[in-house]
C-alpha cells in the first residue's frame, strides 16, 4: 500500500494536495526534504508514490468537524504507513503525538509517525537536523514502496 501523508485541509482552493506549485506549498517542502538528501526523486515520482490526503476537505480547518471525522479517516489509514502533518492533526485524531521519527500504532490498524507541518510556518525547520530526520522518514517509506 501507498505510504499516506496526512494533512488537516486544503490550503489551496482547487490545488492538489502535492502539487509543488506554488514553490513554498507543503507538497514541495515536503519534497524539497527528500531531494536534499541527494537522491534523485523527481516531484513526479514523489506524487506518484505518497498517498496525500487531508482530514478536511475544503481549505478551513476547524478542530470540531475533524474530531467528528476522526473514526472515518483511522478507519481510511487500514493497513497504511502514515506520516502525519503537525500537532492537530494527531490531536483530532486522538493520537499521541510523540517524537519525530518514532512509529507507533503497533495496537492500532495503521502505523503513524508524526512530523512538524512543513507550512514554513513551523520554527522546527529552521534547524537542519530537522529537516534531514523528516527527509530520511519520507526516503525509507519511498524505498519500502519502490524497492
Amino acid at each position: 500500500m501507498r505510504p499516506v501523508i496526512l494533512g488537516m485541509c486544503q490550503p489551496i482552493e482547487g490545488a492538489e494536495p502535492l502539487d509543488p506549485r506554488p514553490a513554498r506549498s507543503s507538497g514541495y517542502n515536503l519534497w524539497r526534504m527528500l531531494a536534499d538528501l541527494d537522491v534523485s526523486v523527481t516531484q513526479d515520482e514523489f506524487r506518484r508514490v505518497f498517498d496525500r490526503r487531508n482530514v478536511l476537505p475544503g481549505t478551513q480547518w476547524r478542530h470540531t468537524a475533524a474530531q467528528r471525522a476522526s473514526t472515518d479517516v483511522r478507519a481510511a489509514l487500514r493497513g497504511h504507513r502514515a506520516v502525519l502533518l503537525g500537532s492537530q492533526v494527531p490531536h483530532a485524531l486522538s493520537l499521541f503525538k510523540g517524537i519525530i521519527g518514532a512509529w507507533y500504532g503497533s495496537d492500532l490498524s495503521f502505523e503513524y509517525t508524526c512530523v512538524p507541518h512543513p507550512s514554513g510556518l513551523c520554527r522546527d525547520y529552521n534547524h537542519p537536523a530537522t529537516r534531514r530526520l523528516v527527509g530520511e522518514i519520507l526516503l525509507d517509506l519511498y524505498l519500502e514502496y519502490t524497492v
